[in-house]
């Protein structure tokens, strides 16, 4: 499991692979007295709503085009 480091001064926290790693960075900061610095285990990605929706229009296109390049069946 990733964890990340949660300090007041960084906007975007690091991520470490593992506790052991971010508490080392934590001791590092506590020792330059950079207070309220913390690890915190990262949660899992959450997919974005609009990767999805582009994905299945591009899969609704490739259907389309897979229509449209078919030959046409024509009975007597």
């Amino acid at each position: 499991m990733k964890f990340i480091l949660i300090t007041v001064a960084l906007a975007n926290p690091m991520v470490y692979p593992d506790q052991a790693t971010c508490e080392v960075a934590v001791n590092q900061l506590n020792a330059v007295e950079y207070y309220d610095a913390v690890c915190i285990p990262q949660g899992e990605a959450q997919p974005d709503p609009s990767d999805k929706m582009f994905s299945n229009f591009l899969g609704m296109i490739e259907k389309l085009h897979k229509m449209h390049s078919e030959p046409t069946k024509v009975s007597n």
